[in-house]
This record gives structure tokens, sequence and C-alpha cells, in this order.
């Protein structure tokens, strides 16, 4: 039984990109138990307009990740040593971090000077 599980679900990711890619509707994963089973299921057909835009409006840029994953390492990291860190300006990382509050997955507890970022998402 060695290996069975490894890499199980490893290629959801890569079927939510593609679906999102050619503008499908996203794929619908449902976990039933009794007896225990996960059903993918994936529809063949344009999304509306309005579910295309609210899906956008929710991924993340490649320099949104970039910031995620530095504040993930070392949440008390201020805005300057974030932009120092990934070589970019102050302006490019305040724009990104509104963003990534926009969106829902970063919150900032405590004072601006001591204060620590809260990863939501």
């Amino acid at each position: 039984m060695i290996n069975v599980g490894e890499r199980s679900g490893s290629g959801l990711c890569d079927i939510y990109n593609t679906w999102d890619e050619n503008g499908f509707v996203r794929p619908e994963i449902k976990e039933l138990i009794n007896p225990d089973r996960v059903i993918l299921t994936l529809e063949v057909g344009p999304a509306s307009n309005e579910a295309r835009n609210e899906a956008r409006k929710n991924e993340l840029n490649y320099r949104e990740e970039k910031i995620l994953a530095v504040i993930k390492l070392m949440p008390t990291m201020s805005a300057t040593m974030i932009s120092e860190e990934l070589g970019v300006s102050r302006s490019t990382v305040d724009r990104t971090i509104r963003s990534l509050k926009e969106k829902g997955y970063i919150i900032h507890e405590g004072s601006t000077k001591k204060g620590t970022w809260r990863i939501l998402k």
C-alpha cells in the first residue's frame, strides 16, 4: 500500500487552470460519505461572462503570489522590507498589498511598525 495516495489530487489545480483558460464553467467537487467518494463534475461549455469575471477577480497574479509567499515566511516584514527582498519599488508593493487586502487574502494586525500580517486564504 506504499505510495497509494501519493500525489492524489495534485492534478486538480491543472484541471481548474485549463478550464479557466478555456472559459468553461468551473469544475465542481463534491465529497460524499457512506460510501466515501469524491465526484468531480466537468462541464465542457462556456461560462457566463459574470462567472468568468468573478473568477478572474479573485485570481492571484505572479507578483501577488510572490508577496504572499514572503509574508508567509516572515509575517512581521514591512512593505519596505518586502520591496527590498523582491527588488521592486515600494509603491509596487503597496499596490499589490492593497490588492491582496481587497481580495481578502491578507490583513495587517497591530501597529504600522510592530504589526504582523495574517493570511486569510
